[in-house]
C-alpha cells in the first residue's frame, strides 16, 4: 500500500486493529472502515448512519431541469 503527506495518528492504531480480509467477525472493522472510521471523527457523523442532531432539519428536494430539446443540443 503506498500513501502520501501526513496521515492521522490514529490510522495507524485503526490499521493495526482491522480484521484480516478472510475474518467472518462483524465485532471489529475491515480496512475499508478506516477512512469512515476517521471521516466521522473529524466531523461528527457517518454517512450510514443515523444522526439525531440532524433529524428535522428541513431539506429542499432539488428537482432535474428540463431543456427544451435533446441534452446534446444545448443551442436549442
Amino acid at each position: 500500500m503506498s500513501r502520501e503527506g501526513e496521515v492521522p495518528r490514529r490510522f495507524h492504531e485503526l490499521l493495526a486493529t482491522a480484521e484480516p480480509e478472510d475474518s467472518e467477525s462483524l465485532e471489529g472493522h475491515f480496512h475499508m472502515d478506516i477512512p469512515l472510521i476517521l471521516a466521522k471523527e473529524f466531523t461528527g457523523f457517518r454517512h450510514d448512519e443515523s444522526n439525531a442532531a440532524l433529524e428535522g432539519t428541513p431539506f429542499e428536494e432539488l428537482s432535474e431541469l428540463k431543456t427544451g430539446g435533446a441534452w446534446w443540443k444545448p443551442w436549442k
